[in-house]
């Protein structure tokens, strides 16, 4: 006599078959709406993604194989250890979370991880405080363009950073662990054959991005379709009619699933717009959780920590966001649904222009000299 037992790996397994036919069947039912929201996630790509993140990714790869950020981060070896616990060359991973971008800092702490400059075990508490927003499309795209105003998004990115900070404090620092001996750190590599790495490093990680944005635009158009962004709005409606609860349930779902459609719905939201923004920036949405996956793909280091880490940041981004606004007075117009104005999907970030100026000097040092 044969007894099935139900484990919690057999019921993810069946949950996730049933997903997937229902995924299918969804699909077949409403091609239209798939292929818009594939051309959705193609623009967000092209006019967000790719722009904004690109050359941080290239220079997150020379920083860490040149050997620049392991010489940068001797200088603040002693607040790293302090406050995280961890080795000099962790500090570059942090700096470019900070200011690179999703998911610009788990690149970087791959390779660290990688170059066997920092064990498993810390790229597991490093990928907790540095999977975040950079300024190029918080305060461009969502500021700016959202907003309509720089100075909200500063104010959002700055919320964004300490929340960030905050979270590291929590889950980052643990226990003191030897770092890799010096033999089993790589050497650092000459910068022609670093930026070539890098370059090709950094596209590869551009196709993974894109993929999951796309999917993940095509999955909100899909549900769409499906009625289920206007049942969430009929109970938002519901629940603010009969308890006085603003429940932006849509924005929560979008936001929830990818971070710039989230972000474009929350926009339009009016008061609570602050709070919502900062909760969808600080988690980062499925899409960039699965951008996080495939770039540590083949290393055990994303578990229910990493989540844990993401949803007290949204919590505390939100909280955050909403306090800053009210110390900071600014205009609180808001782009709402009859506007009729577009969304900016573009910025003059002069962090960028700087980031690109300095990879173009880079690229003319790496040319061969021809002699006349």
């Amino acid at each position: 006599m044969r007894i099935h037992i139900w484990s919690w790996k057999n019921l993810k397994r069946r949950v996730g078959a049933v997903l997937l036919v229902l995924a299918a069947v969804a699909l077949l039912k409403r091609p239209q709406a798939v292929a818009t929201g594939v051309s959705r996630g193609l623009s967000l790509c092209g006019g967000v993604i790719i722009p904004s993140l690109f050359v941080f990714l290239v220079l997150a790869g020379l920083w860490t194989r040149t050997g620049i950020g392991a010489a940068f981060g001797r200088r603040l070896a002693r607040p790293v250890a302090w406050l995280y616990r961890l080795p000099p060359s962790a500090t570059s991973a942090l700096l470019i979370g900070w200011v690179g971008g999703y998911p610009a800092g788990a690149v970087a702490v791959r390779d660290l991880l990688d170059r066997q400059e920092i064990t498993p075990k810390q790229a597991k508490r490093l990928l907790c405080g540095c999977v975040n927003g950079g300024p190029a499309f918080i305060i461009g795209g969502v500021g700016a363009g959202m907003l309509g105003s720089p100075a909200k998004g500063a104010i959002l990115f700055l919320a964004h950073l300490l929340a960030s900070f905050v979270t590291g404090l929590i889950f980052m620092r643990g226990e003191n662990e030897p770092s890799p001996s010096p033999k089993a750190q790589a050497k650092p590599e000459p910068l022609s054959t670093a930026l070539a790495a890098s370059v090709q490093a950094a596209c590869r990680s551009m196709l993974g991005m894109c993929g999951f944005v796309i999917l993940c635009a095509a999955l909100l158009s899909l549900t769409d379709a499906w009625g289920v962004g206007e049942w969430l709005r009929k109970v938002s409606d519901g629940a603010a009619g009969q308890f006085g609860l603003s429940l932006p349930l849509g924005a929560l779902f979008a936001g929830f699933m990818e971070v710039s459609c989230g972000c474009v719905e929350a926009a339009r939201i009016g008061e609570t717009a602050p709070f919502m923004l900062g909760c969808i920036l600080g988690w980062g949405g499925i899409s960039v959780h699965g951008q996080v996956a495939s770039v540590m793909a083949g290393q055990r280091v994303l578990d229910k920590t990493f989540f844990a880490a993401r949803g007290l940041q949204a919590l505390l981004g939100g909280v955050l966001s909403q306090i800053l606004f009210r110390l900071i007075p600014l205009s609180t117009d808001v782009l709402s649904a009859g506007d009729g104005a577009g969304v900016q999907w573009y910025t003059t970030s002069i962090v960028a222009a700087a980031a690109l100026l300095v990879l173009c000097g880079l690229w003319l040092l790496c040319l061969p000299a021809e002699r006349a």
